[in-house]
């Protein structure tokens, strides 16, 4: 899968200022369907700052993970190298989750707490291996102690939803 981060535009038929992303090919990882759904149309309204950083970050991640000098290395190696990029990635949902739309719905406690960690996730699944996925989302050490009360809290969301 191609290493390019989500694009933040513009909503067309929206109220100006408004933004979402427009992600590149996703694999869903372990996280049900109704989630990712959420995490997807979650809109945004960063201001010229925020934009500029997000943009930069954005463009370090992906400059950081291309470099052909970081790339000829075993597995460890390079992953210890890509470092910096995986940081990036961490940086940019981070000021994405800053500039969530007050009126933006996510269905678990503390929505802009989890959002920028579940967007994360999602972004590196497929991406790189299925072990390091949990760790580069920031979602391993002390967070983890929280993932089953998240799992809990989604899955009774989840099936509070009639079929269709």
């Amino acid at each position: 899968m191609e290493f390019r981060l989500p694009d933040l535009v513009e909503l067309d038929d929206g109220p100006p200022g408004i933004y979402e992303l427009r992600w590149p090919e996703l694999d869903h990882g372990k996280l049900p369907d109704g989630l990712v759904e959420q995490i997807l149309r979650v809109q945004f309204k960063p201001d010229g700052e925020y934009r500029a950083a997000i943009r930069y970050c954005a463009m370090m991640a992906e400059q950081e993970r291309k470099n052909p000098l970081l790339q000829d290395f075993d597995t460890v190696i390079r992953d210890m190298l890509h470092e910096a990029s995986v940081t990036y990635v961490r940086m940019f949902f981070g000021l994405l989750r800053d500039c969530i739309e007050p009126h933006a719905r996510l269905d678990v406690a503390e929505p802009m707490y989890w959002w920028g960690r579940l967007a994360t996730y999602l972004y590196w699944s497929g991406r790189t291996g299925r072990g390091l996925v949990v760790g580069f989302a920031g979602m391993d050490g002390a967070f983890a102690k929280h993932l089953p009360e998240l799992y809990a809290t989604l899955r009774s969301r989840l099936e509070e939803v009639p079929e269709e």
